[in-house]
């Protein structure tokens, strides 16, 4: 169990995050008499602990890293993480536990099938008001990550997770191939012989600013990896399989295919703003890219961080704690004048001047039928967007 890869073996790709790209899965998993049931969401946070995209975690955080990674950004041992990975529970849950010796608790999924046990565990209270203060700078309650921490249970449990072999996270949306692991990236990008990838993370359709930007970055490494995440997202995102085939369509046609590669991350977003673009980028080392965008407004939602937060919180981090190189962007839109999509470092026009559709203003549009702008997104984009019905998640 979370036996290292054997990374060094190529030493061209970048090493995992802590050195080590972890795996939990096992043939055999520890059984007990105490279990739990995990939601979806929870799910995805197993899977990504199980296959590495979380190294080097290989477990639900316990009392010490927890509070260790809020206040300090990082595990006990060093290791840079800004957001507990938790599992929490109720209550009821916790007395029942409690009631019956051992230290190992199975894990079932909604389903009702066992996926995973965990050991050595640990029961602590779950002090949300604390948890939203240090990862999302707010309490407020309009904030969708803190209308979701506020809506977790009272007691968070830790231990080491075992998870068995042949479970697999499922999306009824997306397709099993565009679900891959870490290991299986760096399988694939050896295999072709590409070597300095950039990470792009969405959870959007794409539009001319993302295609400019993730082709300025393509130019200075060998690969573009488009990694969209799939899983719970608030109220008005695109839904999985509309972000999916939206690239596949910009991919077909507007990208050389031998360079673009489209798969997909199961993850929670937290719309934690400049905190959470560092878990990205974490991961996206993990999954074996040497750089990683981080364009305006990186996970953030509304105003409630500035512009450019998530990429100024990485000017604060040692270059030893994170190997995986930054490449951030300007707020890009498309000039009339130069007729191209410019960022104020390459357009002699005034900003006022320039086409810019924010994504309030486009998801209204193409919700009343209207097409926007070529200048702003593909026609073959809008084309596939119009002739869909409940693009949006509810």
């Amino acid at each position: 169990m979370n036996q290292p890869h054997n990374w060094k073996k190529h030493n061209v790709l970048i090493a995992p995050h802590w050195w080590t790209l972890v795996s939990c899965f096992m043939k055999d998993v520890a059984h007990s008499p105490k279990n739990i049931t995990v939601s979806e969401s929870q799910a995805i946070d197993i899977y990504n602990i199980a296959t590495g995209a979380y190294s080097p975690l290989t477990w639900f955080v316990k009392e010490k890293d927890y509070y260790s990674s809020l206040q300090e950004g990082k595990l006990t041992n060093g290791a840079l993480w800004p957001i507990p990975i938790f599992l929490d529970i109720d209550a009821e849950k916790k007395e029942q536990l409690e009631k019956i010796d051992g230290s190992i608790v199975e894990i079932f999924d909604t389903k009702g099938i066992h996926i995973a046990s965990l050991s050595e565990i640990e029961i602590y209270p779950f002090d949300t008001a604390i948890f939203c203060e240090q990862v999302f700078w707010t309490h407020d309650d309009n904030h969708p990550g803190v209308q979701a921490i506020k809506k977790k249970w009272t007691f968070l449990i830790g231990g080491t997770l075992q998870v068995k072999m042949d479970w697999k996270i499922i999306f009824s949306d997306v397709e099993t191939e565009y679900i891959v692991t870490p290991e299986q990236t760096r399988e694939l990008f050896l295999e072709k012989w590409l070597y300095k990838i950039v990470g792009f993370q969405t959870r959007n359709v794409p539009h001319r600013w993302h295609e400019y930007i993730q082709k300025c970055a393509l130019e200075q490494t060998d690969a573009l990896l488009i990694h969209p995440v799939i899983g719970e997202k608030k109220s008005g995102d695109f839904q999985n399989h509309i972000i999916l085939k939206s690239y596949k369509i910009l991919a077909q046609k507007y990208y050389n295919p031998a360079r673009v590669f489209i798969l997909c991350l199961p993850w929670v977003m937290k719309y934690a703003g400049p905190k959470e673009a560092i878990i990205h980028a974490i991961i996206r080392q993990n999954f074996w890219c040497s750089h990683f965008i981080v364009w305006r407004d990186h996970a953030g939602v509304w105003d409630y961080y500035g512009t450019y937060d998530a990429q100024k919180i990485f000017h604060s981090i040692p270059k030893n704690e994170l190997a995986i190189e930054i490449l951030c962007y300007e707020n890009a839109s498309y000039c009339p004048q130069v007729k191209w999509v410019v960022t104020d470092k390459t357009s002699p026009s005034k900003s006022s001047e320039r086409i810019f559709i924010s994504g309030t203003k486009f998801r209204n549009m193409i919700t009343q039928g209207i097409r926007p702008p070529e200048e702003f997104i593909r026609s073959e984009i809008t084309e596939y967007l119009l002739s869909e019905k409940d693009i949006f998640i509810d």
